[in-house]
């Protein structure tokens, strides 16, 4: 009966430790098409913020060997390697440029996150929300 319960307590431990940890390496695997972009901008304490509905087909593809596409109406605009650490999603283009993203991916939606400060000066932030195709 003690084997049965350590066992136990043991999975329990390693769902605990592992379970809550977000993994998105599979499931950002695929096509998935631009639905909204909200871009926040603070310049000298004054906000501003613009949505819009992006149009025509925008789509970013994350291939399984890690390399990303980002296409607009069928033509290729970016392309390069991605890679993931915990929630953060880095897209590294062909120019070497590195972009770093919040990612969080339920079922079919993923939402995209960055922001930069530029000091005492302001800030910027965008959000993308895409849908898987």
């Amino acid at each position: 009966m003690m084997k049965v319960f350590a066992a136990m307590f043991c999975a329990a431990m390693v769902f605990a430790l592992t379970g809550c940890s977000k993994d998105y390496e599979n499931d950002i695997i695929g096509s998935w098409k631009v639905i909204s972009i909200t871009e926040t901008e603070t310049y000298q304490g004054e906000t501003q913020t613009y949505s819009e509905t992006p149009e025509g087909l925008n789509i970013l593809t994350f291939n399984s060997d890690h390399t990303y596409q980002a296409s607009s109406d069928g033509q290729v605009r970016d392309s390069g390697t991605w890679s993931l650490d915990d929630d953060k999603l880095i897209l590294t283009d062909s120019e070497n440029t590195r972009q770093n993203f919040t990612i969080d991916i339920d079922g079919s939606d993923m939402t995209l996150t960055t922001s930069m400060s530029f000091g005492s000066e302001g800030s910027y932030k965008m959000i993308m929300k895409l849908k898987k195709v």
